[in-house]
């Protein structure tokens, strides 16, 4: 009887210890998520698609809503 409890105690310390080094990993990837996440570059003020169009690139959009007109 006295070896099942020993056998007991053993199988849930591991268990325990199983259980607290998987919550450990879990803390140091949250903590590596959040520096990456700190680390990366802001968004700038004005993006390109605040700033107007080039004039050398063509707006396909109008092109094909002035071939539907002419037609």
């Amino acid at each position: 009887m006295g070896t099942w409890i020993v056998a007991l105690i053993v199988l849930l310390a591991g268990w325990a210890w199983l259980v607290g080094s998987r919550r450990r990993a879990a803390r140091r990837a949250e903590q590596a998520r959040a520096r990456a996440r700190a680390k990366r570059r802001r968004a700038p003020l004005v993006s390109a698609n605040v700033r107007p169009q080039a004039e050398r690139k063509p707006d396909i959009w109008r092109e094909e809503r002035e071939a539907e007109a002419r037609e």
